[in-house]
C-alpha cells in the first residue's frame, strides 16, 4: 500500500551545518509518526520540509505516492494536501472562529464551507463557539480551533509541530487523547514532532528518535523503550542507573549482578544500565537472593516511592522508583534485585561492540 507520506534520503544543511543526514521514513494512513529528540536534533526541519515550507535539497518527499519535493522540485504546502498546526496556533484573531476555520477550504460556496467549519468546530468539542473570536478563548479551546482549521480541508496528512506545548499540564493530556481519537476516526496520517518521551510513547504508533540530523533508532514505542540500541536512546527515555561493567565468559559482570551479554568483547569495558522502576527491593533476602544496599533517601513522588540507595560492597548509589505509600528508613539496610530481561548492556565508549 502507498504511503500517505515517505522521505527518503533526505539531507540538509544550513550554510556548512549538516543539520539531517540521509533520513528515510513513511507515515501509513491512520498512523501517527513521532519525530522525537533533544532540541536541535532536525526535527522541525524535517517537519518543514516535508510542508514544503523548507525547500529540499537533497532526496525526495512523496504524499500518497506524488512527488512533491525534490532537489528541482518544489510544490507549494498549498498544493500537498497537508494541514499543519504549530505550537503557536497561528490563528487570525480578526477574524471569528468559524471563519478560522472556513480559512482553508477552497472550491465551495460560503456557505458550504460555514457548514463544513460548524461540523469539525463539534467534533473538537467547540459545538456553539463559531460566532466567538480567538483572544477570547482559553488557550485549550484555541488549540482546538486551531486542529479543527486544520482537518476541515480533510488533508491526506497531518503535520504537527509541538501543538501540546502550550498547554496547563491539567488540560494537555485530555486535548492530546481527544486530537488523537479524531486523527484515528478520520483515518488522517500524522507526522508529529516532540521534545517529550512520553508524549511520543502516548501519541505514536511509530517513534523516529533523531540525534543531531541523524536516525539514532526507530521503532515502536516498546522497541524504544525496552529494547534501546544505544546509552543515548536509554537514557532518553528518563531516568536510569547506569554502571562499569565487564564481559567475562558473554556475560556484563556489574557491581548489580552479572548478565547475559551476547556479541560484546571479551574483556571489554561495558556500561550496564536499569530504570529505577526495574529494581526491586527487599528489607531481607527473599528467594533468589540479592544485592546488599543501604536507604540514603526516600520519598514521595506522586503515587510512587523515590528511594536513593547505595550498594553496601562499593558505596556505588542507585535510585529506584516503586508504587507504594510506607517509606523506608534512612540508613535502613535492604536487598536489591533486577529482571535481568530489563537490564540493557552496551560496550563503553571507545570499546568495540
Amino acid at each position: 500500500m502507498t504511503a500517505a507520506l515517505s522521505l527518503e534520503n533526505v539531507s540538509h544543511r544550513f550554510g556548512a551545518s549538516l543539520v539531517i543526514h540521509d533520513l528515510s521514513l513513511e507515515v501509513g494512513a491512520g498512523q501517527v509518526v513521532c519525530l522525537l529528540g533533544p532540541s536541535g536534533s532536525g526535527k522541525t526541519t524535517v517537519l518543514r520540509i516535508a510542508a514544503g515550507l523548507e525547500p529540499l535539497q537533497y532526496g525526495t518527499v512523496r504524499i500518497g505516492g506524488r512527488e512533491v519535493g525534490s532537489a528541482t522540485l518544489d510544490v507549494p504546502p498549498e498544493l500537498r494536501d497537508v494541514g499543519l498546526m504549530f505550537q503557536d496556533y497561528a490563528l487570525f484573531p480578526h477574524l471569528s472562529v468559524v471563519k478560522n476555520v472556513a480559512f482553508g477550504l477552497s472550491g465551495e460556496t460560503a456557505d458550504t464551507c460555514t457548514e463544513i467549519a460548524v461540523r469539525i468546530l463539534a467534533q473538537v468539542g467547540l459545538n456553539g463557539y463559531g460566532d466567538k473570536v480567538p483572544y477570547t478563548l482559553s488557550g485549550g479551546e484555541q488549540q482546538r480551533v486551531a486542529l479543527a482549521r486544520a482537518l476541515a480541508p480533510k488533508p491526506r496528512v497531518m503535520l504537527m509541530d509541538e501543538p501540546f506545548s502550550g498547554l496547563d499540564f491539567r488540560l494537555r493530556d485530555q486535548i492530546r487523547d481527544d486530537t488523537l481519537a479524531l486523527l484515528q476516526a478520520t483515518g488522517t496520517a500524522t507526522l508529529l514532532v516532540t521534545h517529550d518521551p512520553d508524549e511520543a510513547m502516548l501519541m505514536a504508533n511509530q517513534i523516529v528518535l533523531l540525534r543531531a540530523g541523524t536516525v539514532a533508532q526507530s521503532g515502536s514505542p516498546e522497541e524504544l523503550y525496552y529494547r534501546p540500541n544505544s546509552v543515548f536512546v536509554a537514557e532518553f527515555f528518563g531516568e536510569i542507573n547506569k554502571l562499569d561493567g565487564y564481559i567475562q565468559n558473554s556475560h556484563a559482570v556489574s557491581p548489580l549482578g552479572i548478565f547475559p551479554a551476547n556479541g560484546k568483547v571479551e574483556g571489554g569495558q561495558v556500561d550496564v544500565m536499569i530504570r529505577p522502576r526495574d529494581i526491586e527491593i527487599d528489607p531481607a533476602a527473599m528467594a533468589g537472593g540479592g544485592i546488599a544496599a543501604t536507604v540514603r533517601r526516600a520519598r514521595l513522588v506522586g503515587g510512587d516511592r523515590l528511594i536513593d540507595l547505595a550498594l553496601d560492597d562499593t558505596d556505588i548509589p542507585l535510585r529506584a522508583r516503586l508504587p507504594g505509600a510506607v517509606l523506608p528508613e534512612n540508613g535502613a539496610k535492604v536487598f536489591v534485585r533486577v529482571n535481568p530481561e530489563r537490564v540493557f548492556v552496551f560496550a563503553a565508549p571507545c570499546q568495540p561492540g
